[in-house]
């Protein structure tokens, strides 16, 4: 039943407005804690959901380019959110970290992307774990 609601709750976020330029990006990752599938209905947003070990996380994102006006590093991005895991030693806690995506090709409708990042698990073991994910998105 928590994962129908937590299915329920992700697949309602791709009916978020995006923008008109930008599109759905929609892909897969392997990482850890786990491997799964990735939404991004906006620039500034992501959403994933591991399906080898249930979870489900939220980011903001913010392209470091932007936030200390270099160019040079437009590839680079941080993100913040929240994520749950549904196993034994973690459960939810906030995650922070940094981003890397590069378009493959001239098109520009398939990125690759690598992000590593602490997760402060505050319910069970309440310790922090570093985290990590590559992965590829397609734009739609």
């Amino acid at each position: 039943m928590k994962h129908t609601k937590v299915l329920a709750a992700l697949l309602l976020c791709g009916s978020l407005p995006v923008s008109a330029n930008y599109g759905i990006e929609a892909g897969i990752f392997l990482g850890s804690p786990t491997s799964g599938v990735i939404i991004k209905p906006h620039p500034m947003f992501k959403f994933a959901m591991g399906v080898d070990t249930f979870s489900v996380s939220g980011d903001v994102v913010m392209p470091l380019s932007s936030l200390i006006s270099n160019s040079n590093l437009a590839p680079v991005y941080a993100f913040g959110g929240l994520q749950y895991v549904d196993d034994n030693e973690h459960t939810f806690g906030p995650r922070f970290g940094l981003g890397l995506e590069l378009p493959i090709g001239h098109s520009q409708l398939v990125t690759a992307y690598a992000e590593a990042g602490t997760t402060w698990y505050i319910e069970k073991s309440a310790d922090m774990k570093l985290e990590g994910q590559l992965g590829l998105r397609f734009r739609f």
